[in-house]
């Protein structure tokens, strides 16, 4: 079997956390030095899109419920026809006609002011995906979910 060298040398002195990040590996050696790139972004680059993949493909509108400086606020991007709408503590979702929430729980009692399982409960609703994710490296990851609230009764 033949391994181009800079891979070798990176499976032999990277952790799956470093290349996972990351990392220039250049391996300087007697006649020559190579270097390896592992890029972080190609596999981070949609961190949310199994969240939005969960997401029923004629719901056109979503809400988005993460801290306001989250840095995962930018990495949502709603294609297609869907619009996403970030709500406030203020905001009832089922009164704004709202039936698809994605959410981060790490967020969400500081934001909404109760845990997120009585929430859920309140509001009778089922999560439709659970999914940790790490959306910064230096921060331990947090649990985001998909939630299906009941359709709104017709009058």
């Amino acid at each position: 079997e033949v391994v181009l060298e800079s891979l070798a040398s990176a499976t032999a002195v990277l952790s799956k956390e470093e290349k996972d990040v990351g990392v220039l590996l250049i391996d300087f050696g007697a006649g020559t030095t190579d270097a390896i790139l592992f890029l972080f972004y190609s596999s981070r680059a949609d961190i949310l899109g199994p969240l939005r993949e969960a997401l029923p493909s004629d719901a056109k509108e979503i809400g988005f419920i993460n801290h306001a400086a989250g840095p995962e606020s930018p990495l949502w991007k709603p294609y297609g026809q869907r619009t996403v709408r970030h709500l406030t503590p203020e905001t009832d979702p089922a009164e704004a006609g709202l039936r698809f929430i994605v959410l981060n729980t790490k967020y969400f009692s500081e934001i909404r002011g109760e845990s997120p399982e009585g929430w859920l409960a309140r509001l009778d609703g089922t999560i439709l995906l659970r999914r940790e994710i790490r959306p910064l490296v230096k921060e331990p990851p947090s649990e985001w979910w998909v939630v299906e609230l009941p359709a709104p009764a017709k009058p």
